[in-house]
């Protein structure tokens, strides 16, 4: 009678450990990242960036967080690795556009947890497989450092026992075979123009970033659109209107009336944006009413400056 009572006590343990387990499931729900010139200071995210998804392989996905000591104190390196199936050209694009570049990257565990990483370095691993039965694809790893440090100091008592308030996941595992994902199409509503100058000329087809952008190449000063579908147009001399040569002022009357949201304007090689809401107050703003271009009165054009327009429509 004992060893029966001992057996049912065993499995109703092992029962509550499984209960337990699936209300902290482990991997990654969903993955996305951007690039870190579209995080500010704070910590916002531009509202006209290009967020891209990742499409990777189900239950493949890892979120970790691995404690690290320094001379200069402790941090955390957390990282988000996920599989990628298939070796193919929009994955290779994708690898040479984040070289030497930093990220920010947005997941989601099964849990339902936000984890994010600021001025992630991107790394990938492609892999063919030697039988037929191997994987092929690339594992891509997201990695980051953390202080931990709070903005603002704070006690909070948090109870050790039990599960500490996690809540159950909203979704149940899956353990069968996940058919690979479809290859996630990118789209963006509007036309932007990216102040940040890219450190080459983009190629004809395939540019996966920058959609929807006006672009300028650092160096030679070339500008380009890329459009939805990722094809460069070289913005060429035939697309000028108009020089104006700086003598001190803030405005300037133009050869004739613009629609200020269909000309690109150049201060000096610099491309600047239009502020909406007059007058201009940064350094890379403008206005045009009418035919009158107005520049910040703190930054007005100087001798020796220059003012381009472009009429793109």
């Amino acid at each position: 009678m004992y060893k029966i009572k001992s057996m049912i006590k065993n499995i109703e343990d092992v029962k509550s450990l499984c209960e337990l387990g699936l209300k902290n499931l482990p991997g990654v729900r969903s993955m996305s990242f951007t690039d870190a010139a579209n995080i500010n200071e704070y910590g916002v995210l531009n509202p006209l960036a290009t967020i891209y998804k990742v499409a990777y392989r189900n239950w493949s996905g890892e979120i970790r967080d691995e404690h690290q000591l320094s001379r200069a104190g402790d941090y955390y390196v957390k990282s988000i690795e996920v599989y990628v199936p298939r070796y193919r050209a929009v994955c290779e694009r994708i690898i040479e556009e984040l070289m030497d570049r930093k990220v920010a990257v947005f997941a989601t565990d099964k849990n339902g947890q936000d984890h994010q990483i600021h001025f992630a370095t991107f790394s990938s691993k492609m892999s063919t497989g030697r039988r037929g039965g191997d994987s092929n694809g690339y594992v891509w790893t997201f990695t980051g450092k953390d202080r931990k440090k709070r903005f603002l100091g704070s006690l909070d008592e948090v109870d050790m026992t039990g599960e500490s308030g996690v809540p159950p996941a909203a979704d149940e595992p899956n353990l069968s075979p996940a058919p690979d994902p479809e290859t996630p199409m990118f789209e963006s509503c509007c036309v932007t123009v990216l102040v940040t100058p890219i450190p080459e000329a983009p190629l004809p087809t395939g540019n996966i970033l920058n959609l929807n952008k006006f672009v300028t190449v650092a160096g030679s000063g070339e500008k380009y659109f890329i459009d939805k579908d990722g094809t460069s147009i070289l913005l060429t001399a035939s697309l000028f209107r108009e020089r104006i040569i700086g003598d001190g002022s803030y405005t300037y009357t133009l050869s004739h009336d613009y629609d200020p949201d269909k000309v690109i304007i150049n201060r000096t090689q610099n491309t600047i944006i239009r502020e909406l809401a007059p007058p201009p107050t940064e350094i890379h703003t403008f206005d045009i009413q009418g035919d009158q271009l107005i520049l910040p009165e703190d930054w007005p054009l100087e001798p020796g400056e220059y003012v381009e327009i472009y009429q793109v429509a």
